[in-house]
């Protein structure tokens, strides 16, 4: 492998995702919320799905499950692609604003020192992850549109914002600042005024409208589930709605911010504005509007919407960018060769150095020391220590347990499945012969708890997790 290739930034961030891919796939077999989740609704497609998000990241779930079956490994692998994919994006938008491979690498460095990188996107993201790449592709094909108007790129344009829309509802926000950010920008309001931004917005349509046009006809089915996730009863002030979004800025940006203002106080004596002849001033800019009009939109929501919290991930659509913004204006001032690229460099390997740790330490040694979560919990070792004799005689397996129903998916993979009572894997309805029912100690009442006497069996598995199983010989499967 030549020195080039190890050397460019594309290659660390591969190797970074590879290692976060393999300690997820070889320290726990359990699965997460959001994976779970996926494994549910991606077994057929569909134009929406019982939830308040876009179905695109099923799709894409649902051939990569048709290519490598149900299993830990599809799901961990198809959140590490799309990653991957968006730091490429990241990259190329970075090559265009800064032009210069230092300032590039520090660029895409920064993302480790932002939590919902670092951390939150390992442990739980899936539609977050597909929003990110929909941003960064958005991001990307509206730079290279303002130096060059070809209209392949208003194509691709088109393609990356029929994702955003098919990715999360909240790409809507970040399409709208950058659409009124770029129609107040004299240098390049004429990439949306030009006639080819017609085929933008037919291709970006197309993509979306099947999904949208179900969303109408489901709305009163899926806005309450919406309703319940993100509007308040109880009615918080402004001051509170306030708090929360500050906390959760800082959530998001925090340790990049920190990092990088330290760095500037210790060699504040040294700054000079040598570098800024090197900044593309159109697109500094613009970034200046888009922030701008995200601070109006924030202070009328603060008035105007009802919400109960405000999570860190929600800032993907404002925030995400933030980085270029950041080192448009740093990168004037900035000594990156003798004051700020060691420390920054030296900050990044121990942040991330630090979350590595913690990954592998919440996988093997927490629940050792009492510290239990969703990763720890043995289902899947439990579930195999049920009987091969009696695996051997039933052809379904039914469970009403959400959580538990999709691990069943990689541990019986020859099996008709009922969860909730909807089957997955469906046969002949008239060879059905026996069946088995599963559950486990979370989430029932001590009346379900004691009623394992009466059913096959009990799993006992550590920290607490049990099992139970009852086989019914020619039980009603259907």
């Amino acid at each position: 492998m030549s020195k080039k290739i190890l050397h460019h930034p594309l290659f660390f961030l591969f190797v970074y995702l590879l290692i976060h891919f393999l300690l997820r796939i070889t320290l726990s077999d359990t699965l997460q919320v959001d994976d779970r989740e996926q494994i549910f609704y991606s077994q057929s497609l569909h134009f929406g799905y019982d939830m308040p998000q876009p179905p695109l990241y099923s799709w894409i779930s649902y051939v990569f499950f048709k290519i490598f079956g149900v299993q830990l490994f599809t799901v961990t692998f198809v959140k590490y692609f799309l990653i991957f994919i968006t730091f490429i994006y990241l990259f190329l938008a970075a090559e265009i604003v800064f032009k210069d491979r230092t300032k590039v690498k520090i660029l895409l460095s920064s993302f480790l020192l932002m939590p919902s990188f670092a951390w939150h996107m390992h442990q739980g993201f899936t539609h977050t992850i597909l929003l990110g790449l929909a941003i960064s592709m958005t991001f990307f094909y509206f730079l290279k549109l303002h130096f060059d108007k070809k209209k392949i790129y208003y194509f691709f344009l088109g393609i990356s914002i029929g994702i955003g829309l098919l990715s999360k509802y909240s790409y809507l926000i970040f399409l709208f600042l950058t659409l009124v950010s770029i129609l107040i920008s004299k240098s390049k309001k004429n990439i949306i005024l030009d006639k080819a931004f017609l085929i933008t917005l037919i291709v970006g349509l197309l993509i979306s409208m099947p999904h949208y046009s179900w969303l109408i006809e489901n709305w009163s089915q899926i806005f309450p589930l919406a309703h319940e996730r993100l509007i308040s009863s109880n009615n918080l002030t402004v001051f509170s709605k306030f708090r929360e979004i500050i906390l959760s800025s800082i959530g998001f940006l925090t340790p990049l911010v920190f990092v990088v203002l330290l760095i500037f106080l210790f060699s504040i004596r040294h700054l000079s504005k040598k570098n800024g002849k090197f900044i593309p001033p159109t697109i500094e800019n613009f970034l200046d509007k888009y922030f701008i009009i995200m601070l109006i939109l924030l202070a009328f929501s603060l008035v105007l919407i009802d919400i109960k919290e405000v999570k860190v991930r929600w800032l993907h659509p404002i925030l995400m960018i933030f980085p270029f913004w950041l080192y448009l204006k740093a990168f004037k001032y900035i000594d990156l060769k003798n004051k700020f690229l060691k420390p920054f460099i030296i900050s990044t390997v121990i942040f991330t150095t630090l979350v590595f740790l913690i990954r592998i330490a919440q996988m093997t040694i927490a629940p050792e020391l009492g510290y239990k979560g969703r990763i720890n919990t043995p289902i899947v070792s439990s579930l195999r220590k049920i009987p091969l004799s009696i695996i051997n005689e039933i052809d379904t397996i039914k469970t009403d347990d959400y959580f538990l129903g999709p691990h069943i998916f990689g541990v019986f993979r020859d099996k008709r499945i009922i969860i909730l009572k909807e089957a997955f894997r469906d046969i002949d309805n008239s060879n059905l012969k026996n069946c088995l029912i599963i559950w486990d100690n979370d989430g029932y009442d001590d009346n379900h708890k004691l009623k394992f006497e009466k059913f096959s069996g009990k799993i006992n598995n550590k920290y607490g997790y049990s099992l139970f199983y009852k086989f019914l010989d020619n039980g009603n499967c259907k």
